[in-house]
């Protein structure tokens, strides 16, 4: 730092002309220098509360004040200022005692030249001084705001050196582990907190993720783990342990942990609540093929009895109808088409609702048969690759949602695709079923696969989940959609004789 040009000198001196002589030399150096002269206490204590000084100089012996007087005043008031004292001679002790006092410099008043270094000096000293106290402040304004920002967040967070040991811990982490700061300060931390029992020896420092980070220098994320409150009581946490590293070199690592233990509790709620949702859904899947089961069978057999019956009254009619009632042959005849068309639509109902031959012939053979009819009457291609299915044979509820599955693609194939081929494939993989239905129409974006519009895919990926399965839809604008799915065996129904092959 190079010297102010303009110098503000306040001395202390009773003498005038070693004044003019010390002001003189001063000139040299510093032609537009500030200069005030002072001999006493009171005017000195008003010339520092006049301005700012760069430099007090002072004689050392004066009758009513002296240097050490002078010293003694700066320091009462405050004033961080570079001291030098000018004597014509004075001992070595008394110049030490003065220094050591905290004056800058002595200089003899018989080499007064040598002034101008010592109050360079002193000046890049002050402004040293001045720059680290500045330092100073700024560090701990940073480390009052740093503790005020830890002290708010809601992790715990602890701080240790490069053994272990801790250097700091926020209130959470008080809260967290039931220890004060002060009690756990230089202490191997792991030691203490890192065990899952009261009565049970620490974790292996090797699988712990603070000491892993000091080890390896790298940030360890760790999910599930256990700290041991001070009580004794286990407490489930995840943390990410960082290393502190300076100069290359590993200092040590901050810890940040949350307790898990509300978080736990609130995923097992929702899996429960997604397993007792599914255990529904699964239900009124049950459920709701029993009722498509009665209600195919009343059509099927009450119905269609009934209009078996009525067309066979209608062919008695015919017989007993004069030959020349041409207008009652040709009502009876429109009545027997009627009869025939409501027939085929309570058949073709009843094998909707609950295909005959997915109870009596099995899974394979109730689908090829659903999709050679499907291809009829869409106009649609339809191939069925069932090679590896020979030998599948499972309970009747998984049979059902598979057939369901299939029926819901094709119909959303009908609907949405405008194909003009489709490809089903069904497997036996080890354990589980695989489905996989593929189309060559204007597909979709999977994105939009759980918008109102799309309830088909939710029902069939609801279908594979409620058994444990799951679904996979691959699609895109312009190129056709294929849906897979895999829905495990399991274990067989006590009413194996039913069950559909």
């Amino acid at each position: 730092m190079s010297p102010p040009a303009r110098l503000h000198v306040l001395l202390i001196e009773d003498s005038r002309d070693d004044a003019d002589l010390i002001l003189l030399e001063l000139e040299m150096h510093w032609p537009d220098i500030v200069f005030q002269r002072v001999d006493d206490a009171a005017q000195m204590r008003e010339a520092l509360g006049a301005q700012p000084w760069d430099v007090v100089i002072s004689d050392y012996h004066l009758p009513r004040f002296g240097a050490t007087a002078a010293l003694e005043l700066l320091h009462e008031l405050g004033c961080d200022l570079p001291f030098i004292a000018v004597s014509g001679f004075v001992g070595e002790e008394s110049a030490a005692a003065l220094i050591k006092a905290g004056a800058s410099d002595f200089v003899v008043k018989d080499n007064l030249p040598r002034l101008q270094a010592a109050i360079e000096r002193a000046l890049r000293e002050a402004a040293i001084r001045r720059d680290h106290e500045r330092a100073q402040e700024a560090l701990r304004l940073s480390e009052k705001r740093l503790r005020a920002i830890t002290n708010a967040v809601g992790e715990a967070l602890f701080t240790t050196d490069a053994h272990g040991a801790l250097l700091w811990m926020n209130p959470e982490a008080e809260r967290l582990l039931g220890w004060s700061e002060e009690e756990l300060l230089g202490k191997q931390i792991h030691f203490i907190i890192h065990r899952p029992a009261a009565d049970a020896p620490p974790s292996d420092p090797a699988c712990c993720g603070s000491l892993l980070a000091l080890r390896s220098g790298k940030t360890q994320h760790i999910e599930d783990d256990i700290y041991l409150h001070k009580d004794g009581t286990p407490v489930p946490v995840s943390f990410v342990a960082t290393p502190l590293i300076e100069d290359g070199r590993i200092v040590g690592a901050v810890t940040a942990a949350q307790p898990i233990g509300a978080r736990k509790r609130v995923q097992q709620e929702l899996l429960d609540a997604r397993r007792r949702s599914q255990e529904l859904s699964a239900h009124l899947q049950s459920v709701r093929e029993e009722e498509r089961t009665h209600i195919a069978r009343e059509l099927h057999d009450e119905l269609g009895q009934l209009l078996t019956a009525i067309k066979m009254d209608a062919g008695w009619l015919r017989a007993r109808l004069p030959a020349d009632a041409d207008a009652l042959h040709g009502k009876l005849a429109g009545m027997t088409q009627l009869i025939d068309s409501t027939v085929d639509w309570v058949r073709r109902m009843s094998s909707e609702l609950r295909p005959v031959m997915l109870d009596d012939l099995g899974l394979r053979d109730a689908v090829e048969w659903f999709l050679e009819g499907f291809g009829h009457r869409h106009g649609i291609d339809c191939s069925f690759d069932a090679a590896a299915a020979e030998d599948l044979q499972t309970d009747k509820p998984r049979a059902t949602a598979a057939f369901r599955i299939i029926q819901e693609c094709l119909t959303n194939i009908a609907r949405h695709a405008a194909a003009s081929r489709v490809l089903v494939s069904l497997e036996r993989d080890t354990d589980a079923i695989d489905i996989t239905v593929s189309d060559n129409g204007r597909g979709f974006d999977p994105a939009t696969a759980g918008t109102r519009s799309s309830f088909g895919l939710l029902g069939i990926r609801e279908r594979a989940e409620a058994l444990g399965g799951h679904c996979e839809i691959r699609s895109a604008p312009s190129q056709g959609t294929t849906i897979s799915v895999c829905i495990p065996l399991g274990a067989s129904t006590p009413d194996h004789e039913d069950s559909p092959r």
